[in-house]
This record gives structure tokens, C-alpha cells and sequence, in this order.
């Protein structure tokens, strides 16, 4: 008992400690955990934040055990919390698609890019190909994500329309609905677009976070499931908080792209 109460109090210090003032990137997600709750259990979304620091390096922000399912309003306590703890700036936030998230977002960091997940836009697209279109369909839209800029992305694909005109029109319907924010990355330098237009980054991570849990028919308390995850994640860390590679030519273009919003927070 005594062990569980100190391992708390160094989890709940993790939990509540200062932020830095600003993140280059913030990748936002849930996870969804079997965990008592009111003496039920049932599953409730985990959100995950991680984030990448103006040094260069990766960080877990924060991780908020949610009431029920993912919520855009929980969004908007869990980045109020980020917001106390310190931190006044980020200045590209990854996100899905859920609705409302976009407004929360936009309330918390108003001046934050927001990206859409490309890759979740191709697997919401993958249900709507044909087996035999796949290969060369798929080629086509990562002509689009991977083009120099968005004048070029939106010419690729509206040659993408042309060629699969009144088969494929729902794809570029779905491209065109979220085009502002799945193109936000086209702002800035090719290396850290690269790191930017997925949420791989924090996909890795939700994938470690379903590993240490998924032996657990469920989670008695939040307590436990945080003490856990802060347990299991703190042993690996050297794999989240590695610096990312190449970071000084990713800096020269966060110099160029934002100037002053980011050369004021390098010490």
C-alpha cells in the first residue's frame, strides 16, 4: 500500500508538473480502455498528447483518463489543463477527424495550423476502392500529400477526378470537404512535413499503450491504469524522448516559416 501511494504521488507529480511554453508539433488521440468507473466497467477514451519541444525532442505531454467515450469537449479540458501547466504556443497540432475538435483547437491555440491525418484519409478512402483499382488509385493520392506545394497538391488531384471521373467522385469529395486541414503541412519545410502529415508519431505510441493493457480484462480504477502506463512508458523512454533526427535543418525552416513565434522560444 505504502509502494502504491509513493508510486502515485511520483505519477500524479508527472501528471501536474510545468510545460514548456511552446511545442513545435502536438499530435492529439484516444485510446479506448476497459476501466471501472461507478462500480461498472465499461470503455473510456485515454487521450493521449505528445508533442515535439522547439529542442527538438520528443515528449509525453500528458495522458488523461476521459469519462465514457472520446468527446471534443474533454478535448477541450484535457488542452486547458496543457494551457495552465505552462504552455502558451504550439504552433501544428495533428488531430483525426472528430467532430467539433477542430473548434476546440482552434479556441485553445488560435493561432496553432491544424493537420488532419493523411493516412487516416487514405484508410477512410481504402473501403471505397475496388481490389483491382487499389495499387494504382493509392499511387495517385500520395501524388497529392506528397506534392511541392498545395497549388500543385490541388492540381494532382483534380487530374486524380479526371482519370476515375464517375467512379471515384466520392474520394475527391472526401479530399475536398477537409482540404484546408489535410494540406496545413504544405506550409512548412519538406523535413518536417514528413514528421506532420501523419500521426504515426503517436500511432506508435497508442500501439505501446494497447500492448500493456491488452492482458488486463479491465482496470479497477483510473488510479491503477495511470500508474501503469506511467510505469510501462517510463521504462522505454529513451524511445519517446529521443531528439528527432536532422533537427538543425528543421529548425532553419521553422525560422523561415514562423520566424519570431519560434526564435523567441529557443533559449
Amino acid at each position: 500500500s505504502n509502494v502504491i501511494n509513493t508510486t502515485w504521488e511520483l505519477v500524479d507529480a508527472w501528471h501536474k508538473r510545468p510545460l514548456p511554453a511552446c511545442y513545435v508539433v502536438m499530435f492529439i488521440d484516444a485510446v479506448h480502455i476497459d476501466v471501472c468507473q461507478n462500480g461498472q466497467y465499461s470503455k473510456v477514451a485515454v487521450y493521449v498528447v505528445y508533442g515535439i519541444t522547439v529542442e527538438g525532442k520528443r515528449d509525453i505531454i500528458a495522458l488523461y483518463v476521459g469519462q465514457g467515450g472520446e468527446s471534443a469537449t474533454e478535448w477541450g479540458r484535457c488542452l486547458e489543463d496543457i494551457k495552465n501547466r505552462g504552455v502558451q504556443e504550439v504552433l501544428h497540432i495533428c488531430s483525426d477527424g472528430l467532430s467539433g475538435l477542430k473548434e476546440v483547437i482552434a479556441a485553445a491555440f488560435p493561432q496553432a495550423s491544424i493537420q488532419r491525418c493523411v493516412v487516416h484519409k487514405i484508410r477512410n478512402c481504402m473501403r471505397l476502392i475496388d481490389e483491382k483499382d487499389r495499387k494504382k488509385v493509392l499511387g495517385q493520392l500520395k501524388e497529392v500529400y506528397t506534392a511541392v506545394n498545395e497549388r500543385q497538391a490541388r492540381q494532382r488531384l483534380e487530374d486524380f477526378g479526371k482519370s476515375w471521373q464517375g467512379k471515384y467522385d466520392c474520394i475527391v469529395q472526401l479530399w475536398q470537404k477537409d482540404w484546408t486541414e489535410l494540406m496545413a503541412c504544405m506550409q512548412l519545410g519538406p523535413q518536417l512535413r514528413k514528421i506532420t502529415y501523419t500521426n504515426n508519431a503517436i500511432e506508435n505510441l497508442n500501439r505501446e499503450i494497447r500492448r500493456i493493457t491488452k492482458s488486463k480484462g479491465g482496470w479497477k480504477s483510473e488510479k491503477a491504469l495511470l500508474i501503469q502506463l506511467h510505469l510501462s512508458l517510463e521504462r522505454k523512454a529513451k524511445s519517446w524522448n529521443k531528439t528527432i533526427r536532422g533537427w538543425a535543418t528543421i529548425q532553419r525552416e521553422l525560422v523561415d516559416t514562423y520566424g519570431e513565434r519560434f526564435t523567441k522560444y529557443l533559449s
